[in-house]
């Protein structure tokens, strides 16, 4: 009986090592923006895809119409929005002159 526990015990401690593994290899994988974060909506009837920048604070930066439906699945386009996302903080005056949260004393 004693075997059963520690075989249950041993199993259980192999699954949760298994997902906390798999869990390291989707976040570095996943591409993510350095500050901010953006938001896309499908328009099935334009065939266009509406992004909108946000701030960190969350506030709205911009908003963009990209043409055809964009796949937030593929890393590309992850990468892709990230990119504009950068840009389009860099416009921004607002961000840049707020200073950060730990930067207040």
């Amino acid at each position: 009986m004693q075997d059963t526990g520690i075989m249950l015990l041993a199993v259980i401690l192999a699954i949760t090592s298994l997902q906390i593994d798999n869990s390291r290899e989707r976040s570095s994988s996943q591409p993510l923006p350095e500050r901010g974060f953006w938001v896309t909506e499908i328009s099935p009837e334009r065939e266009v895809t509406i992004v909108r920048y946000y701030a960190t604070s969350i506030d709205l930066v911009s908003e963009k119409t990209e043409k055809g439906k964009l796949n937030i699945k593929k890393r590309s386009t992850r990468r892709y929005l990230n990119k504009k996302l950068s840009e389009e903080l860099a416009k921004d005056s607002l961000s840049q002159s707020i200073p950060k949260l730990y930067e207040i004393n």
